[in-house]
């Protein structure tokens, strides 16, 4: 009887994890630290390090919105259950790149999920994972300035 009883939980266990694995959930993301009111946001999410922060083709989702204040939110569509790593530039210019000065350091304002401060280089996508395990979930990322 235990064991029949240790196998039915482990079935009802499982059926629910896949479950889990099968349900979606939107992420909100208030961007922070914005300057100047023109341009867009371009956004990247990833489901995997290989890729983060910028292969647009690695990305599970791409997102470009118009700037139109100095706070904004801006809601992603909805993904599956899971970790993710989002990047964001404010491409001031709108000309579709994240602009950099002749050290290749960036000359446009940049983000990340969970990390408010870079040092030498863009986070690991391990730093700026979330996790997304609810219907909406709510995030908040500040603008970094190189220079």
């Amino acid at each position: 009887m235990r064991l029949f009883s240790a196998l039915f939980l482990c079935f009802f266990l499982t059926s629910f994890t896949f479950i889990d694995s099968s349900l979606k959930g939107s992420i909100s993301i208030d961007v922070e630290g914005i300057k100047d009111v023109k341009g867009e946001i371009g956004i990247l999410v990833f489901n995997k390090e290989k890729g983060f922060p910028s292969d647009e083709k690695k990305a599970v989702l791409k997102r470009v919105v118009q700037v139109n204040s100095k706070k904004m939110n801006i809601e992603l569509d909805p993904l599956p259950y899971g970790k993710y790593a989002i990047s964001i530039v404010h491409d001031i210019n709108a000309n579709k790149k994240l602009d950099k000065n002749i050290f290749g350091v960036p000359a446009e304002p940049f983000g990340f999920s969970n990390v408010d401060k870079v040092y030498f280089g863009p986070p690991k996508f391990e730093e700026a994972q979330t996790m997304l395990s609810s219907q909406k979930q709510n995030i908040v990322i500040r603008l970094i300035e190189a220079f």
